[in-house]
């Protein structure tokens, strides 16, 4: 199927707002990640004895949020190859 402008012009479109989406959550992901890790450095200097089950669930989050991180960003990397497949062909088409 052949694409003509107003297509590749609408595509783009909503991958700048996609893009706008996923940087929006992977900056909360890195927000709860921060948290997280703080939580966890005050957990293991801490005076008092703190359960091991607590420390255990503080790192199993840090490690989802890390995966989710991870998960994000790629989906990032991809819309950002797609964007800048959309302006060569809306170029190309410009010039046509």
């Amino acid at each position: 199927m052949a694409y003509d402008l107003l297509d590749y012009l609408s595509w783009q479109r909503r991958l700048e707002l996609r893009e706008l989406e996923l940087r929006d959550v992977i900056i909360w992901i890195e927000q709860q990640l921060h948290e997280t890790r703080k939580v966890i450095w005050e957990v293991r200097n801490a005076e008092e004895e703190f359960d091991d089950f607590v420390l255990g669930s503080l790192i199993m989050d840090e490690i989802h949020l890390k995966k989710l991180l991870e998960q994000y960003s790629d989906e990032l990397e991809e819309s950002l190859l797609d964007m800048t497949h959309t302006r060569f062909m809306i170029e190309r088409l410009n010039y046509q």
